[in-house]
């Protein structure tokens, strides 16, 4: 049921005129260049080492989860999904990595600086994830998920 729910929704996303910029929504995200955005926010002394040293465990998680579900991306399910990604891709979509991580970083500048409008990153990362077609929306919503339980595990009995 979730599945057939999943198809419909990405197939929906992908009816209108395809909009390149999407892509731009999830670029920060891709690993390299979350690499540089890393450096830039420690740099800038936006975040911390402990955010790293969170953030690159979750990243570890990350792989893990991919390679125990094992859920094919959609556009290799169902041929009438598009990729539209330009990247190179692993063949797991779930969960994704990108709302994942895009979470997990808004959490933690959210923690700092209390702007509620930074949450809007995650869910517009979600969307482009989706209507690429590289990611179902139930990847997006458990990306979201396992990240905030992450989050909750790693500074309740990982920090104190």
């Amino acid at each position: 049921m979730i599945e057939k729910l999943d198809n419909k929704i990405v197939l929906e996303l992908q009816k209108g005129k395809f909009r390149k910029e999407v892509r731009l929504l999830s670029k920060p995200f891709d690993y390299k260049e979350f690499l540089f955005v890393i450096i830039f926010l420690r740099s800038s002394k936006i975040i911390n080492n402990e955010d790293i040293k969170k953030i690159f465990l979750i990243i570890i998680f990350l792989f893990y989860f991919k390679n125990f579900f094992k859920r094919i991306r959609p556009f290799n399910v169902n041929k009438n999904i598009t990729n539209r990604s330009v990247g190179k891709l692993d063949k797991n979509s779930f969960p994704s990595g990108h709302s994942y991580i895009s979470f997990l970083l808004v959490s933690i500048l959210y923690k700092k600086y209390k702007i509620s409008l930074l949450f809007i990153i995650p869910i517009l990362v979600g969307f482009s994830r989706i209507y690429l077609g590289v990611h179902y929306p139930s990847d997006v919503i458990f990306g979201y998920i396992f990240s905030f339980f992450y989050e909750l595990f790693y500074d309740n009995l990982l920090i104190n």
